[in-house]
């Protein structure tokens, strides 16, 4: 473990969403007088910007409660020992693409799947999403408050998170993935029944359109 404390920041809503996420929460390993700080109920720019206004310690790591978290997630970012750096995380929306960013004239643009082939290890990105992610606090105190704050660019969408972090990077901090350590992201979905064939049955997994069918029938099964 890293000879290092710092402060965890957990954003919810006044009622928290999954236990998974508490689950794994209770089972991360942390540096010894590391501090946890839980934000509810406010709007992501000012929870976050509440976090960064009460931290302690060296680092601020940012969670939400809609993740599964490995148990060495932070001892693994931490050891990086880079001023900015988050785990790899899928989109909650199909087709479930990475939540890293390259920044363009036309806004920023997600990564494909095809773009990270072969890679492994720390990658160096424009931006991303955040979920996870690790700030030294060498890199809130350059960018200042508010640290956190909607893309003036942007009126449809806030873009808090990518503009932010964006911003570090203009500030001389690169925000890195690190491609071997997956944060899990919790989504909302429905499963029915669905009808394969005039005999067998299936399960149809949905999230706002359909994910998956799987079918029913074991190896062999002719359905009669």
């Amino acid at each position: 473990m890293a000879n290092v404390a710092g402060t965890v920041g957990i954003l919810s809503s006044d009622l928290a969403r999954y236990t998974w996420f508490a689950q794994s929460l209770m089972s991360m390993r942390v540096p010894l007088h590391t501090k946890y700080l839980w934000i509810m109920g406010a709007w992501v720019s000012a929870a976050v910007n509440t976090l960064v206004q009460q931290m302690e310690g060296d680092f601020l790591m940012i969670l939400a409660d809609d993740h599964i978290l490995p148990s060495n997630l932070l001892v693994k970012l931490l050891a990086h020992q880079v001023p900015l750096v988050a785990p790899s995380v899928c989109l909650r929306r199909p087709p479930f693409l990475p939540s890293f960013f390259h920044e363009t004239p036309a806004g920023y643009i997600g990564y494909t799947w095809e773009e990270l082939y072969g890679q492994t290890g720390l990658l160096p990105v424009d931006t991303f999403g955040g979920p996870g992610c690790v700030i030294r606090r060498e890199v809130l105190e350059a960018v200042g408050m508010p640290f956190f704050e909607s893309d003036p660019h942007h009126r449809e969408f806030p873009h808090e998170d990518v503009y932010s972090f964006s911003k570090c990077r203009k500030a001389g901090f690169q925000p890195y993935i690190d491609l071997d350590t997956p944060l899990g992201h919790i989504l909302p979905a429905a499963v029915f029944p669905a009808r394969m064939t005039e005999y067998a049955h299936g399960v149809r997994l949905w999230a706002g359109e359909d994910l998956a069918v799987f079918s029913t029938q074991r190896k062999g099964d002719d359905g009669e």
